[in-house]
């Protein structure tokens, strides 16, 4: 009998330590939790969580991971990024949520973080660092700075797949030094290549997080100023600055931000003693204003992301060509579909045969491999000619040769 227990741990290790989970479903919350100062741990402590979006129940979807908090962010339906810090180390973990099990993805020193982790639309990862905007290779871990500067506060993908950041633009008015307004920037995923805005949004203390909402809201947290609390804002282009929530608890408690589906802002706090009665570790705002919902754990709770809909239901035009979603956009085959700009339905001669799309694009012929399939995602040069039929043709070739 001793002999059989030994197999099972040997073979099944894994279910000693974590029961794993169906991948991730759009709305699903995931945070990375850790331990109150002075408290013992709770069911969510140095591991990440799956948190149910009505009901706020928390499930461990990982192993214990080797620290505590850390940034999150959801690479698919079955991979989460984050990075706890262990002493020194703060190295990227790739999780599998459907196992628990976790890897290094990229070593880290604590004193050079990635921050605001960051991924777009077609899975690219991305981070603040001390030297600037990077991104991070999700297969190899390979780190490339893409724009340099120490400016860049905040970092955010957006509905179209760039990325945006803020950097202080001026005082405003300038006689009133407690009012500094920074500007947003847009940062090419690609190049780097950043393009101001020309929009500005004033924070008395600079943009510690930033999320951009699928109907390009954009939510900022500014800490604690001279002059005024913790604030978060949302900025609405075209509309301007509305503070939506704000408090001195917020100075050194609020830990993370997230944009959900339906619009609303999830906020988490890291507690410690003395932090004010009632607070509770996570927040869903109205993007108007307002608590609508908040859930109260046993454990701290830092980094939190939001698995989001698919391209073609969240409710923006991703490739702005004017066409959102399914069934309106040709580009989406499905509801499920997570690109509005496939290889056929994306403006670009991929097989540089002269032939666009499956509509031609505006400028030229259609590509015959996407004619009737916009969703296509493969643009093929058509050959003609000696396949099966070169084959047949040796194998007669070689029947009549003299031997």
């Amino acid at each position: 009998m001793r002999a059989s227990w030994i197999f099972v741990l040997l073979v099944f290790p894994l279910a000693l330590v974590a029961e794993g989970a169906p991948p991730l479903e759009p709305g699903d919350i995931v945070i990375a939790g850790g331990t109150h100062d002075g408290s013992p741990p709770g069911l969510c402590s140095s591991v990440l969580c799956r948190i149910e979006p009505l009901t706020g129940a928390a499930t461990p979807i990982s192993n214990a991971l080797p620290g505590n908090g850390g940034d999150v962010a959801i690479l698919n339906a079955t991979t989460v990024l984050v990075n706890p810090t262990v002493g020194a180390a703060a190295d990227l973990l790739r999780v599998d949520v459907t196992t628990g099990s976790f890897s290094t993805l990229a070593a880290r020193s604590a004193t050079d973080r990635f921050r605001e982790l960051s991924v777009t639309l077609d899975g690219r990862i991305f981070a603040l660092t001390n030297a600037g905007i990077v991104r991070i290779d999700a297969m190899s871990g390979a780190v490339t700075l893409i724009t340099p500067g120490v400016e860049w506060e905040g970092l955010a993908a957006e509905p179209t797949g760039a990325l945006m950041t803020t950097r202080f633009f001026d005082y405003l008015p300038p006689e009133f030094p407690f009012f500094p307004a920074y500007e947003f920037v847009r940062v090419d995923p690609t190049t780097g290549a950043t393009t101001p805005l020309g929009d500005t949004v004033l924070d008395p203390n600079g943009v510690a997080k930033l999320e951009v909402a699928a109907s390009n809201d954009r939510f900022l947290f500014a800490p604690s100023g001279l002059s005024q609390d913790g604030l978060i804002h949302r900025f609405r282009p075209g509309v301007g600055q509305l503070q939506i929530w704000g408090g001195e608890f917020l100075q050194t408690t609020l830990a993370d931000l997230a944009v959900a589906p339906d619009g609303s802002l999830l906020a988490t706090l890291w507690l410690y003693p003395g932090s004010e009665p009632g607070l509770v570790e996570l927040y869903r705002l109205s993007p108007n204003g307002g608590v609508l919902a908040s859930f109260d754990y046993d454990f701290a709770v830092a980094g939190l992301d939001v698995m989001r809909n698919p391209a073609c239901a969240d409710g923006a035009d991703n490739d702005g060509d004017g066409a959102t979603d399914h069934p309106t956009d040709p580009g989406c085959l499905d509801a499920v579909s997570d690109r509005e700009n496939p290889k056929c339905d994306d403006g670009i001669d991929n097989d540089g045969d002269g032939a666009i799309d499956w509509d031609g694009a505006g400028v030229g012929p259609a590509d015959a491999t996407c004619q009737g399939q916009a969703w296509g995602n493969r643009e093929a040069q058509t050959s003609c000619g000696l396949g099966v039929e070169l084959v047949a043709l040796l194998f007669v070739l070689r029947r009549i040769a003299p031997r």
